[in-house]
């Protein structure tokens, strides 16, 4: 899988990973680490996971400002 946002400037670079929400491979640079907390009804229980998520994921569900 090829990082999207490499892609759209002609440049082909590995992706590192997918974002979940939208499945845009995302490599290294372009990769936003987020944590959310998690409540897992079976045992009600709240942690923290980190997602990887690309810019425009980010901006949508976390924006700055």
């Amino acid at each position: 899988m090829l990082c999207y946002d490499h892609i759209k400037t002609g440049v082909e670079k590995q992706a590192a990973a997918a974002c979940p929400i939208c499945g845009r491979g995302v490599c290294a640079e372009h990769a936003n680490e987020h944590t959310m907390q998690i409540q897992r009804e079976s045992g009600w229980t709240t942690h923290s996971t980190v997602y990887i998520l690309c810019s425009t994921c980010l901006n949508a569900i976390a924006p700055s400002g």
